[in-house]
């Protein structure tokens, strides 16, 4: 099995997408199941890197705070991005503490361990997989033995069907064409813009993904990695009574769950209060919410799928079903029914009884 000194974890980013999951919480510490999302890649990483060179930024020291210096043999170093100037400008943080090849990923997707041993047989490589609408996403043209010619984003016309997965197993030459990279539209040093004039120069092969590929982007990704890595299996963590019913659900440690409550595909994180007679569909609940009534959330679309409001603009979900996302230490205060989609901050209170839209802070 192929092994290599260094991996570079991208950790730095605040996410306002993933608000209000991610409002005061770097986005890798967000829980899924039994470990954040971080953990899993780390384990996925596990005996085939010596060491992690975390790049940290937003509340950097929660990370630092939660993993130290190791984490299942594997060499945890950390390194400050101070500003957002883009992945390139978070990988050149990292450049003095690399020597030879290392694999970079993204802190906050989730990559499958098969994926990345089978990145780690060649040279230089990137993950990859086809997609229906490539379009939408940063394209690989390749040659007919796979190789990358060129990396382009959302591009009107996709030079091929393999969609950019954010793996890239690289040695320290990248960082001569990062120097050259000049900022983008949005004034960001963009990764992208160094592979695709790396690969002009190297031999990089394009791994088709097999293994899973789960970017968190958005509240409901949880639930999307969720199905994905749990299927129609629970994960309780908290004593439930037995007039509870769970399906297909992940329940956090120190929840308190009343009596007659049904909590079906959802996440609830640790340390939640769950009201007598609550149906919770759908949703995520983050750690501290207290239902002081009975909360049922709606979850059926309007049309094929049920849009959220990101920032100002309705997103669709893609998702036939989705019901609320309630932030940390958020209180229900009374009986409360919520509309497909809605989300309320970090310490907001609810009255009730009804939530039909966003509720942010103050």
């Amino acid at each position: 099995m192929a092994r290599i000194p260094y991996a570079v974890i991208l950790a730095a980013g605040r996410s306002t997408r993933t608000e209000p999951l991610t409002s005061d919480l770097p986005k890798p510490l967000l829980r899924l199941g039994e470990k954040n999302l971080l953990e899993w890649n780390l384990d996925s990483l596990a005996g085939l890197v010596d060491e992690a060179v975390i790049v940290v930024g937003f509340r950097k020291e929660k990370i630092r705070r939660y993993f130290g210096g190791s984490h299942n043999g594997i060499r945890l170093t950390y390194v400050e991005q101070t500003a957002q100037r883009g992945t390139g400008d978070a990988v050149r943080q990292a450049e003095q503490r690399l020597s030879g090849r290392f694999l970079i990923l993204m802190g906050d997707d989730l990559y499958g361990r098969t994926d990345v041993e089978r990145m780690l047989r060649h040279g230089y490589a990137v993950l990859a997989r086809p997609a229906p609408h490539p379009e939408r996403f940063g394209v690989y043209g390749v040659d007919d033995d796979l190789y990358v010619t060129k990396l382009v984003e959302k591009p009107a016309h996709p030079p091929s069907e393999y969609v950019n997965n954010a793996m890239y197993l690289l040695d320290t030459g990248i960082f001569t064409y990062l120097r050259r990279v000049t900022a983008s539209e949005r004034g960001e040093i963009e990764l992208t813009d160094a592979v695709h004039a790396f690969a002009q120069d190297h031999r990089v092969k394009l791994v088709v993904g097999k293994d899973y590929w789960l970017p968190i982007g958005y509240p409901w990704s949880l639930l999307d990695a969720k199905e994905r890595l749990y299927g129609a299996r629970s994960i309780i963590a908290s004593g439930i009574g037995p007039s509870v019913t769970v399906e297909r659900s992940l329940i956090g440690r120190g929840c308190t769950i009343g009596d007659n409550v049904t909590i079906a595909d959802s996440i609830i994180m640790d340390g939640v209060s769950v009201a007598d007679g609550s149906r919770i569909e759908s949703s995520v609940l983050m750690g501290g919410v207290v239902l002081k009534g009975a909360l049922t959330t709606e979850c059926a679309a309007v049309g094929p799928t049920v849009s959220s409001d990101i920032k100002g603009i309705m997103t669709d979900s893609g998702r036939e079903r989705l019901g609320c996302v309630l932030g940390e230490k958020v209180t229900v205060e009374s009986d409360c029914v919520t509309a497909p989609g809605v989300k309320a901050w970090p310490g907001t209170r609810i009255p009730g009884p009804r939530l039909s839209q966003d509720l942010h802070q103050a």
